[in-house]
């Protein structure tokens, strides 16, 4: 096809203020997906891009996973393609037809159906995963053994929602542990923001979540605000993030699969980092990172800390 266009050069930062579509790179790069065609790939991605929406409606099931809406007429007026085209390409992308990267549950009556997107890191993770449940508790049992350096603390720093500094706090419901936290560098949760707007919408809607997960308004009853605050921010910051690895336990872990598990921090999870907090008598460099780790291991660390604890308060104090 001839080109009679005239299109010009980008100069400088100007393609930054343009909104993108975010297709991973993982399902061009990995060799579970080869076999799924560009096309599908595509179609993938603007499924991705759906989520925010059904995030900001909310469009989540009784089980916490978001679906959405995309019509096979949709998809044929953003890919400019047929509607016999549209349907092989979400039958290429079906969990039983194709390759299982969207799994589509029809509600009948003529209503549209369900598409949840499925997570294509969990078929690189699945592995990975396992394994790092198994080191999780021995990395944090490590983390709150000595490994740091022990001295004693009087205050906590931890990031609080008014701002992007860091404002010096009391940590848990009073500062008799002596424990000093400081040092908040924490580079490996940068943002890069394709569209400021979209980005900030998309961050009060995590931030809604995620407080409806920990049963926020119950916590800041029973624990410093600013505490709370600071772990959500935590949280926050890495379900916002397009960084691919995030450093827990000085480990590179796949963004996803941490994403996937501060989405799954309950109210619990939070007293249990705030218990461990006030027991720790040990020096933290970096109390952003530490936070992470201990928030990251609670949800596969939590069982083994209670029944640790039970066990102790039966054998009169000794484990």
């Amino acid at each position: 096809m001839k080109n009679n266009l005239t299109i010009d050069f980008f100069y400088g930062n100007e393609a930054e203020q343009f909104s993108f579509y975010r297709i991973p790179k993982q399902i061009f790069t990995d060799k579970s997906f080869y076999e799924v065609s560009a096309e599908a790939k595509i179609l993938y991605g603007l499924l991705l891009d759906r989520m925010s929406l059904s995030i900001r409606n909310g469009w989540i099931d009784g089980e916490n996973r978001v679906y959405i809406y995309f019509k096979v007429s949709e998809a044929m007026e953003c890919m400019n393609i047929c509607k016999e085209k549209a349907v092989r390409l979400f039958a290429e992308l079906d969990s039983e037809k194709g390759c299982g990267l969207i799994f589509r549950k029809r509600q009948g009556l003529g209503k549209p159906s369900y598409i949840y997107v499925m997570n294509f890191n969990s078929v690189i993770c699945e592995a990975a995963e396992s394994k790092a449940e198994r080191e999780d508790f021995k990395k944090s049992e490590k983390q709150t053994s000595g490994g740091l350096d022990s001295t004693d603390f009087k205050r906590s720093e931890i990031p609080t929602s008014g701002g992007s500094e860091n404002r010096l706090q009391e940590v848990g419901n009073s500062d008799s542990n002596n424990t000093e936290i400081n040092n908040t560098d924490f580079n490996d949760t940068e943002f890069i923001l394709s569209d400021p707007m979209q980005d900030m919408m998309d961050r009060s809607l995590y931030e809604a979540t995620i407080k409806k997960n920990i049963d926020y308004d119950s916590l800041i009853k029973t624990h410093k605000k600013e505490d709370i605050d600071g772990l959500v921010n935590i949280m926050l910051d890495i379900v916002c993030s397009n960084k691919p690895y995030m450093v827990i336990s000085s480990e590179k872990t796949p963004t996803v699969l941490v994403t996937e598990r501060m989405l799954r921090v309950r109210a619990k999870h939070i007293e249990y980092v705030m218990d461990s907090l006030k027991s720790n008598t040990t020096k933290v460099k970096n109390i952003k990172s530490y936070l992470l780790t201990m928030l990251y291991n609670s949800v596969s660390t939590i069982g083994h800390y209670y029944r640790a604890e039970a066990s102790y308060d039966l054998g009169g104090g000794t484990l």
